[in-house]
């Protein structure tokens, strides 16, 4: 069981590893308003900026989990 608790952990960050990696157009190492705007249209500046935790302006890898429970709960409304 805990085997299969871990394959599914390591699936999960792999998930947003590759939403990252997609979001990232410009393959600068961040995801920039512009960008986050083409991969989540339903999500506004306001919104997106919750998940910029450290306020420098753009998501960064450890700020994209964040990103994503925000659009799923966009679009769960």
């Amino acid at each position: 069981m805990a085997l299969i608790v871990m394959a599914l952990s390591c699936l999960a960050t792999l998930a947003h590893a590759a939403s990252f990696s997609h979001t990232d157009r410009n393959r600068d190492g961040v995801v920039s308003f512009d960008e986050a705007e083409e991969t989540f249209p339903r999500l506004n500046l306001v919104l997106i900026k919750k998940a910029d935790r450290n306020g420098n302006g753009v998501i960064d890898k450890t700020e994209m989990p964040a990103l994503n429970s925000i659009n799923r709960f966009q679009n769960e409304r």
